[in-house]
């Protein structure tokens, strides 16, 4: 039996031949699990075709399909392009943190400019705080771990930081001169502040200052006699064993319960160091009437042309016109004879006026 004759004996046409067989003549279609697979290839309108976004490239898959995707990654030219294409993407990613970078900057630097403004505070003090954030803050996590509201921050400087500059400030008072000076508060209650200022010259900063010892605080109905005031003061300087024999001035006000002849915290300051000289209130040393006989207009009796308050501003911008040679010392000597002029309409005749 012929392999053209079936089992009941009829023929059957002989099968076609064809020179290429499979996928050389039916094409393979691109299919979209191919992209989930390898998400930088996409469908283009050839359904035996797709494109390779790294090659920049449109490719044939019409042949044994996803194995011709396979072969165009391995080869050379992929490689290449695709790494190519991971270092622009660093290099992307670079301009982007440094951008993002930049706006958590202008972001900080905005919200402490508007708490200092909010909260009045001295624009002088953000001079500070950028060296200070990068001291304090070295990395995130400290920033992140940072929590201080007011009631946290009263207790360091009470109960830490004020015990620190008062222990260093009774060091300095110990072994050098010193000069003290006090004001009474308000005395309508049962409870008044002292506050004790010491002026000493501090070996470390070089230079003359201004320190807070204690506020003297006393109590009771006769918190405001001489007699109270002063035992609080002599309490803190005997009590930190400061010599009162270092004590050269004591500065305050003018009335009887300061520089009283007989009952005074001047008579009680005297009988602990003799020598200390006490100096009353400038302002209110006055009582003969001997300012109102200064000629105020009197251009003797004002300050020269370099002491003139006109404001720092002010002052800045005439120095840089004057070294600039866009004015001479000419027109500098009449800005300064009409800002005398305007103070001689304002403060120095209302001063006048004011004393009479």
């Amino acid at each position: 039996m012929s392999s053209s004759d079936d089992f009941d004996g009829q023929s059957i046409p002989p099968t076609k031949k064809t020179k290429f067989q499979g996928a050389a003549e039916y094409k393979t279609k691109f299919r979209k699990e191919f992209v989930q697979k390898y998400p930088f290839i996409a469908p283009v309108s050839d359904v035996h075709h797709y494109r390779c976004n790294v090659c920049a490239k449109t490719l044939s898959c019409g042949h044994q399909g996803e194995r011709d995707i396979k072969r165009h990654i391995d080869g050379d030219m992929h490689k290449k392009a695709d790494k190519v294409a991971t270092s622009q993407q660093s290099i992307f990613k670079l301009f982007e943190q440094k951008s993002t970078l930049n706006e958590k900057v202008i972001r900080a630097e905005v919200k402490t400019a508007y708490m200092l403004a909010h909260h009045n505070i001295p624009l002088a003090t953000a001079d500070h705080l950028s060296p200070l954030f990068e001291e304090i803050f070295p990395d995130r996590d400290i920033a992140k771990a940072y929590s201080s509201a007011r009631t946290k921050t009263t207790c360091m400087l009470n109960l830490a930081v004020a015990q620190f500059f008062q222990s260093a400030l009774v060091e300095m008072m110990k072994a050098q001169l010193y000069a003290l000076a006090t004001d009474g508060s308000n005395d309508t209650g049962l409870e008044k502040m002292n506050p004790l200022t010491v002026r000493i010259y501090n070996v470390n900063n070089k230079r003359v200052e201004t320190q807070l010892l204690d506020m003297c605080i006393s109590r009771g109905a006769s918190s405001a006699t001489a007699a109270a005031i002063f035992d609080k003061i002599d309490e803190k300087i005997t009590g930190f064993e400061i010599p009162w024999s270092n004590c050269v001035a004591f500065g305050v006000d003018n009335t009887s319960v300061n520089l009283g002849n007989r009952n005074s915290i001047k008579t009680r300051a005297l009988q602990k160091n003799g020598s200390c000289y006490f100096m009353g209130c400038p302002c209110h040393l006055d009582t003969s009437g001997n300012l109102l006989s200064i000629a105020y207009m009197d251009r003797d009796n004002q300050k020269d042309d370099s002491s003139l308050f006109v404001g720092l501003m002010t002052r800045g911008k005439l120095a840089k016109l004057l070294d600039d040679g866009d004015i001479d010392g000419t027109s500098q000597q009449r800005f300064f004879g009409s800002a005398r002029e305007v103070l001689h309409e304002g403060y120095f005749r209302s001063f006048g006026e004011l004393l009479a």
